[in-house]
């Protein structure tokens, strides 16, 4: 959360979970078993077992993307200057309202 600047109310906002007592047991150091870690890990973009045990690797392998997502990162990678910058802008624009649209529906 700190890395990303995150409240635990960002961080329950942008996992889309109902309540923040997950989030409250994970800052208390709890390990315990929930169907929200695989949203938590995801809104914080890290793997679960690294969130819930400090193991393994702390960031998502590029090898456990889907061939669409690989296809979007070839693309954005032969991009260069002007045209790399128009990527990341329809990026933030699309992010932005996505996360806008998750957060008036929770």
């Amino acid at each position: 959360m700190q890395e990303k600047g995150w409240t635990r109310a960002d961080l329950v906002r942008q996992a889309g979970l109902k309540s923040p007592s997950t989030i409250t047991e994970m800052c208390k150091g709890s390990r315990s078993q929930s169907p929200q870690w695989p949203k938590i890990a995801a809104a914080l973009g890290v793997e679960i077992l690294w969130l819930q045990y400090g193991t393994g690797p702390r960031h998502k392998s590029l090898l456990s993307l889907d061939e669409d997502q690989k296809l979007i990162l070839r693309a954005f990678n032969l991009c260069t200057g002007e045209s790399r910058e128009e990527w990341l802008d329809i990026a933030r624009r699309k992010i932005a309202r996505l996360e806008g649209f998750k957060a008036n529906a929770a």
